[in-house]
Order: structure tokens, then sequence, then C-alpha cells
């Protein structure tokens, strides 16, 4: 359970901790409810985040907002009462409302992600990751000298997302092409900072999706979930 709901025990420490409040406590409790319901709150607007729910995010945004440590909102006993009960209420209603439609679906979908950046790689492993992708992120300088490697990986792959400038030699662009061409069902994204290059890109690989960089995270997963049905699994 708590493996397709991630944010299952926090909500349900958020639930019992703002009905405890409920009672007569010492003010030091009450400071430390708003820290632990405002972090658990982020958590719940970042994982609706990474699974598209923007609607969970704009509300438990708010609850963040209202129970944040820093800039303290003061209200009356007879104001927090009702307002942590409604919130108890909100952190159960999401513990089954918000969960991963799509889980089912990318669950064995496998994402090649070939970047010479470490950082760009690394980033793009755990967003899709969260997103129940299975991911393989490699550096070019992985494949050593061997091309056969390169094959191997992209025979086993659903979606190949390639840095642009990322290969060296012996992976230069006409192999890129050939080896390519082998697999044309497999979808190919192309993140490129030089949107002033994608003419001249698609005349070498018209069939080729091309992002541009910087991008959002949801642009990208709409791009996935798009090429996703071209893969053809005979």
């Amino acid at each position: 359970m708590s493996e397709k709901r991630p944010h299952l025990i926090p909500s349900l420490i958020a639930v019992a901790m703002l009905l405890i409040s409920l009672a007569d406590l010492p003010y030091g409790y009450y400071q430390l409810l708003r820290f632990v319901i405002c972090g658990i709150a982020v958590y719940v607007a970042y994982t609706a985040y990474n699974w598209q729910k923007m609607w969970v995010v704009w509300l438990f945004g708010f609850v963040a907002l209202l129970f944040n440590p820093l800039i303290p909102i003061h209200l009356s006993r007879e104001i927090w009462q009702p307002i942590d009960m409604l919130c108890s209420l909100l952190f159960i209603v999401i513990i089954f409302a918000l969960k991963n439609s799509k889980k089912e679906k990318q669950k064995k979908k496998r994402i090649l992600i070939i970047s010479r950046e470490p950082n760009l790689r690394q980033t793009l492993q755990d967003r899709l990751e969260m997103n129940e992708y299975k991911v393989t992120a490699l550096e070019p300088c992985q494949f050593g000298n061997d091309c056969c490697d390169l094959k191997e990986f992209i025979e086993k792959t659903d979606i190949a997302i390639l840095g642009h400038y990322y290969m060296p030699e012996p992976y230069d662009g006409d192999y890129i092409r050939q080896l390519l061409s082998e697999y044309s069902d497999i979808p190919i994204i192309l993140m490129t900072a030089h949107p002033e290059k994608i003419n001249e890109l698609k005349s070498v690989f018209p069939s080729w999706t091309y992002l541009v960089k910087p991008f959002d995270l949801a642009d990208l997963l709409q791009i996935i979930e798009n090429c996703l049905p071209s893969r053809n699994y005979n």
C-alpha cells in the first residue's frame, strides 16, 4: 500500500497530530505542529506535482502556507480548532484520492537516457522513476569502444532520450542513424539547447521528437505518453 501511496504514512501522522491538537496542550506542541503539518503538506504537494495532480498541489500548497512556521499566521483557538479538524479530513481524503492513475500503464515502460550532463541525467532519472518508469541513465563514455554495448541497451528500451552532442567517436551521426534505423519503432526524444539547429537536425532525423532545454517535466511526460503507443511489441 505504501509503495502505491508514498504519502500514506506522512498523512496518517498529520491526521493524528491534528486530532491531538484539539486537546488543551502546551504551546510548544502547536509550534511543533506547524513544522510537521507544513512539511507533510509540502511533501503531498510535491508527490502530486510528480503525478500531475495540480488541484492537490494548490490545495496542499495552501495548507503548507497556513501552517508555515517561518511567517506564522496567528488565529484564536476557536478558529484553529475547526481548521485543524478540516485539515485532518483533507489528509484522510487525500490518502485515498491521490494515486498515480498512470502507474499500471507505465510500470513496465523502459526509458534509456544518454547525456553527458550528470545533473540532468540524475534529475530525469529520479523524476521519471517517481512516475513509475524503469530508467537507465548513462554517460556516453560508459559504452567504451564497443558499439555493441549501445545496441544492447537500445534493444531493451521503449523510449530513448538523448542529449544534443552527446556521442563521442565512434558514435557519430551516421552510425547512430544506421543503428536506430534498425529499431525504427523506438521513439527518440532529443534534448537540445540549440533551437536554431532543430530544422537541420530534422533533415537528418525527421522522425525524432525535439525538446528544447530548459523544459518542464510536465512537457517531457506528455511527450513520453504521446510516444509510447508507437512502440511495436511484436
